[in-house]
């Protein structure tokens, strides 16, 4: 499918399931990460993308730079056509630090016992990054998917139901 107005993907493929569904929910673990510092909702959504789609984004700008930080513009682009409706961001156990040459995703399991969960992606992954030490903003990925106008970005903007982020 295009992508209207995609910074580093013009075209993209997804699975026909993803595309024709009335509803996609993401669920993803809270998780740190080397290259994009958060794996959150936004970053899940990579898997309606089949294999070679997901190494593509991965890979975009290795032979010639496009932009820098070619996968947190990928990461925009993908959710800038297909966002999910409704994110769930599982933190009972998180996941911290980056172990190079450890099997699966490495890392430090972290209990954490919280979940954040809403219908605009860029707010639940604003609130999930701000909760785990980041400044949402400093996150490329969500940055360049609020200034595409698929949610809310910034922390005082964002209705907050339930604990106070602060008290987390």
């Amino acid at each position: 499918i295009p992508v209207p107005d995609g910074t580093v993907l013009k075209k993209i493929k997804i699975f026909k399931t993803a595309y024709e569904s009335d509803v996609i929910i993401s669920v993803p673990t809270m998780k740190t990460h080397i290259l994009t510092q958060v794996t959150l909702g936004l970053k899940n959504m990579k898997g309606i993308l089949p294999d070679s789609m997901k190494k593509r984004m991965h890979r975009i700008g290795a032979k010639k730079k496009v932009r820098d930080f070619e996968l947190d513009h990928a990461i925009a682009d993908l959710n800038s056509v297909i966002p999910p409706t409704f994110t769930i961001i599982d933190g009972f156990i998180a996941n911290e630090g980056y172990k190079p040459g450890a099997p699966g995703i490495g890392g430090t399991p972290f209990r954490f016992n919280t979940t954040v969960a809403g219908h605009d992606p860029v707010a639940v992954d604003t609130v999930g990054a701000y909760l785990m030490g980041y400044e949402p903003n400093e996150v490329r990925h969500i940055r360049y998917t609020g200034a595409k106008g698929v949610g809310i970005a910034d922390m005082d903007r964002i209705d907050i139901r339930g604990e106070n982020p602060e008290r987390i």
